[in-house]
Formats: C-alpha cells, structure tokens, sequence
C-alpha cells in the first residue's frame, strides 16, 4: 500500500486510545496511513483496510540508550518511505519524522500531547529537560502544524518557540471504534468479587504512576471506613482500580494494609474501544493527578473525557484545565488533590 500519511508513535499503538482515534478519522476521510510503533501485547484492534500497521521490535533496556535504538530504527524505516505527510504523535518520534519529511520535501506534523519538557520524569533533572527542549526547539520550528490537547500548553508553547498556537485537539473519546464488553461489576466477578447494585463502585482508569494520586485516593478511601458521617456509604462501597503501571505493586502492597483491604481491587486494562462499556456501571470517576510538574498542571486526561461521555460524575484535582472543564461545566468536583 502506497502511504499518504506516516504516523509514528514511541510506544504500542494499540494502547494509545488518542493515537488510534487519529488514525481512524485519517483513514475515514480517505487517507492511506502507515501507523509505525513498537511492538505490544495489546491485541489488534479493528481498524479501516486504508491503515497498515508495523510495530518495530522493543529494544532492550531503559533511558537514554533505548530512545536512541528507538530513533534509530524509525529513521531508518522512515527514510526508505515515500509518503507526503509525517506525523510525530509524541516528542519521542520528532526528530525521526523530520528526518523523513526533509527527506521526500513533505508535511511534517506533530502532536504534543504532554508538556514533554515539564514532565514528571524530568523534574529535578535539568540536563535530561535541556535535552528534550533543544530537540523539540529544534524541530518543532519545521512543523506545518503542531496539536496539542490543552490551551495552557498551546499557549506555552507559542510563548517558548516561534511558531503558531496550536490547534487544541481534545481527548474527547472516538464513538466509530467503540466495542461492546462487560461493565466493571463483570469483571469484578470474572475475578471472584461478586457486587450488588447497592455497592457504589468509585474507579480509577489508566495508568497507575508516581504523583497521579492513586496512593492518595487509597488513604481517602481507607479513611472513609473510621469517619461515622459516612460511614454506611463507606462500607458498601469498593474501589476499583482498572489499568495498570510501574506503581501497582506497591499500590496493592498499600491496599492490604488498611481496613478496607477487601473492597479495594485491581483489574488489568481492558483494549481502548471497550473502555466506554467497561467503566458505565461505575459510580464516579476519579483523577487526583498531583500537582508536581507543568504538565500536570496543564493536563487534560484521556480519563477525564472518557467518564464524562459514559456519564460518571467526576472527582478530579483542582488543576487549572481541569477545574475549567469540570467546575465550568458542572460535571463533578474538584478538590485539593493531597
């Protein structure tokens, strides 16, 4: 298949709800895409016959040694390509995409979906930041167009760099893609914990990672248990988390110390088009990101877009774009996220 378009993302596609939503609106308006990643153990999702996907091997190791094995076996796929746009749908994939467009004189795009030079993990590490904001600095000035999903971002990065405010592309969940599945109280039992309609399930989705509250929301949940006001609500209650990370073992490690061990419980992330029948039975959904980098502060989760089309109140931090959409529109609370 000859390819209009090269989308490439550092990471497996398959787990990147935002990614895949892009790929099929491309293909849906008749572009023939190429989706370039890196291998997985997500399954194939459906996807339109005009999208052809390769997943290069996952290097071995971590740090700077795997993004350069990584830049390397993109830019060389790229440069054997014909195609008439690039798109980088992270930092990552940058300069490896500019590589490509110089190379067939075509578009070169890029989607900022994170503040990559304020995350988490580059705080308290200057020359790692340096790094990364001379590589986005460097590229970013090629782009025909730069996306991103926050207008705090998009106005950072007019400020930082000469070019144009972004177009703010919202994680806002894709509807043609959704599958049926069970709801979280099926999955529950699939696990061997029954629930009853009268057990309000409080949900964390996604990726379970330092400073994104899910420890805090354990204390909170297990202060629930001592506090008399309410105490019935507390008790029938169960929190689920439905996702996974670098942070659960030591997330269940917390859970079994506290006096509501039995009602707090982990499920293994479901494929993305199945989230929206997975989390609709649930009661709320929370994000407690913590406030500890830029890009938390500027960030709008997947998450928070996906409770809100499957109609969950929302129980977020008080982050400047996230306390806009929620408290602006009325759709839950925000609070101190601590």
């Amino acid at each position: 298949m000859t390819t209009d378009i090269a989308f490439v993302l550092t990471g497996d596609p398959f787990r990147n709800a935002r990614a895949l939503k892009q790929v099929r609106a491309l293909a849906h308006a008749g572009h023939r895409v190429l989706l370039l990643g890196i291998e997985g153990d997500a399954p194939h999702p459906d996807l339109p016959q005009n999208v052809h996907v390769e997943r290069l091997p996952r290097p071995p190791g971590s740090g700077p040694a795997w993004f350069h094995a990584v830049h390397r076996a993109f830019r060389t796929r790229l440069m054997s390509l014909d195609a008439r746009c690039f798109h980088a749908s992270d930092l990552y994939a940058l300069p490896s995409c500019s590589a490509g467009a110089r190379r067939n004189g075509a578009c070169l795009t890029y989607d900022a979906r994170e503040l990559y030079t304020a995350v988490a993990s580059v705080s308290g590490r200057p020359l790692v930041r340096a790094f990364w904001r001379w590589i986005e600095h460097r590229h970013i000035r090629r782009t025909n167009a730069v996306f991103t999903v926050s207008g705090s971002i998009a106005d950072e990065l007019a400020r930082r760099y000469p070019i144009e405010r972004p177009v703010l592309l919202p994680n806002v969940p894709d509807e043609s893609g959704r599958l049926s599945g069970p709801g979280l109280r099926e999955l529950l039992r699939r696990v061997g914990v029954p629930t009853g309609e009268d057990e309000p399930l409080i949900l964390h989705l996604g990726q379970m990672r330092s400073d994104r509250g899910c420890d805090v929301l354990i204390d909170a949940f297990d202060r629930l248990a001592g506090d008399a006001a309410v105490a019935d609500a507390g008790a029938r209650a169960r929190l689920v988390f439905l996702g996974y990370g670098p942070e659960e073992a030591g997330l269940r490690a917390r859970a079994t110390s506290t006096r509501v061990a039995d009602r707090i419980h982990f499920l293994a992330p479901v494929d993305p088009d199945r989230v929206h029948a997975a989390i609709s039975d649930a009661a709320v959904g929370v994000t407690l990101l913590q406030d500890s980098c830029l890009n938390h502060r500027y960030a709008l989760p997947n998450k928070l877009f996906d409770y809100f089309h499957a109609g969950l109140p929302v129980l977020a931090a008080r982050l400047p774009e996230i306390e806009r959409v929620v408290d602006g529109e009325g759709l839950g609370l925000t609070v101190e996220p601590n």
